[in-house]
């Protein structure tokens, strides 16, 4: 008897080999046979999709459209795509645990309608890894308890798919960095759980000549993703306001800090990497409220995004 999915995993990628290692881990989910995956070919190519790939799982769906897409635009087809009413987007450089979409599932429970992991550190030997984990993703460190959590990132989080479609609809960059996809969950009343146990290694840029390139890159394609429609007047107040980025970003830092050095083993150049991170996040904010973003910027941020891994040292990954 087929049994219908209760949750889609969206999978964008350029090719089989850079998804390679996320698929073997959702395929290794202890509720397998109740996920639809989805997988999206950016690049436009067939991605070359073997049977075993696919085994186990309650349905799948390929997206392998003829044209390049960039990564939010390619995420957005695969939620499109999906059946179940929960969806779940992955990305090529995070690996859930094979209990993850399980305990995630379970975490979806009146009054909670969307669920975030535990992130763990999946190169942890290194300084500027362990800043970069905690600077994007602090909020949803498995060091913290579970409990509810005021935000969630655009992707490694569960939510309803009619939620998503929804915002698709506005527009189709709501799964992008830097969109306001918080703001759409508040309005329609729902409400975000973090659950400890879910848990997901994340891999970061540690590669330390593209580490500040990285954190500036990211800043200027996030900032201008949020600042679509905005008024140069506002871009303006922004652009004056953006010296206080820095402390803004680190007191968002401290709690997951010291949570993550109660747990872990953090090195001491943790803290100055935080520090230099975020001036760089902030520089690219304040060129992207100047300047704006361009499509050389947001196919780089892409670029980082797909293959996080190959900008790992080889100590770390």
């Amino acid at each position: 008897m087929t049994v219908a999915p209760v949750m889609s995993a969206v999978l964008a990628t350029d090719n089989l080999r850079t998804a390679r290692r996320t698929l073997d881990c959702l395929r290794a989910q202890t509720i397998r046979d109740r996920l639809e995956i989805v997988l999206v070919s950016i690049s436009g190519e067939p991605l070359g999709i073997a049977a075993d790939d696919l085994a186990g799982f309650a349905a799948h769906v390929l997206v392998e459209p003829a044209t390049p897409l960039s990564l939010p635009f390619g995420r957005a087809a695969g939620i499109r795509a999906a059946q179940a009413p929960l969806v779940f987007v992955a990305e090529t450089h995070a690996f859930p645990h094979p209990e993850m979409a399980e305990r995630l599932l379970a975490a979806i429970r009146p009054p909670w309608t969307t669920a975030v992991p535990g992130f763990c550190n999946a190169n942890p030997d290194g300084a500027v890894s362990w800043s970069n984990l905690i600077s994007d993703y602090g909020p949803w460190l498995a060091a913290l308890p579970s409990g509810e959590r005021p935000t969630c990132p655009p992707y490694n989080t569960v939510f309803p798919r009619s939620f998503a479609i929804e915002e698709l609809e506005r527009d189709e960059n709501a799964f992008a960095p830097g969109y306001n996809l918080v703001a759409g969950l508040r309005a329609g009343g729902h409400r975000i759980f973090g659950e400890r146990a879910a848990r997901l290694d994340h891999a970061n840029v540690s590669l330390r000549r593209t580490w500040l390139g990285q954190r500036f890159v990211t800043g200027r394609s996030q900032a201008a993703v949020r600042l679509t429609g905005w008024t140069r007047y506002r871009r303006a107040v922004y652009a004056l306001g953006s010296p206080l980025l820095p402390f803004v970003f680190l007191g968002r830092c401290a709690r997951p800090l010291a949570a993550a050095r109660r747990v872990h083993r953090i090195p001491w150049l943790t803290a100055p990497a935080l520090v230099a991170g975020v001036v760089a996040v902030a520089a690219g904010e304040l060129t992207a409220y100047v300047a704006g973003g361009s499509r050389e910027v947001h196919e780089t941020a892409d670029e980082f995004e797909l293959h996080k891994v190959a900008y790992t040292t080889t100590h770390d990954a």
